[in-house]
């Protein structure tokens, strides 16, 4: 995580889902620009083939921190 303040109880990821979309959004410190100013918040992204997620929760937590583990730079 960047240090700073974050919003939504130091959130940096939020999830919205209902049965038609699943929406993640990467959340980045608060930051005041200045007019002509930027900021950048980079992301890395990985597909893997082949994985199965169960629909209880446990297990299909199991399955994701393994996938995170191996992503981890």
């Amino acid at each position: 995580m960047q240090p700073g303040l974050y919003p939504h109880g130091d959130a940096t990821t939020e999830i919205f889902s209902n049965g038609d979309l699943l929406e993640l959004e990467h959340l980045g410190p608060l930051t005041l620009l200045q007019p002509g100013d930027s900021a950048e918040l980079a992301e890395d992204w990985w597909l893997f083939r082949g994985v199965t997620i169960s629909t209880e929760e446990r297990a299909a937590l199991a399955v994701l921190e393994d996938h995170v583990r191996r992503t981890s730079i």
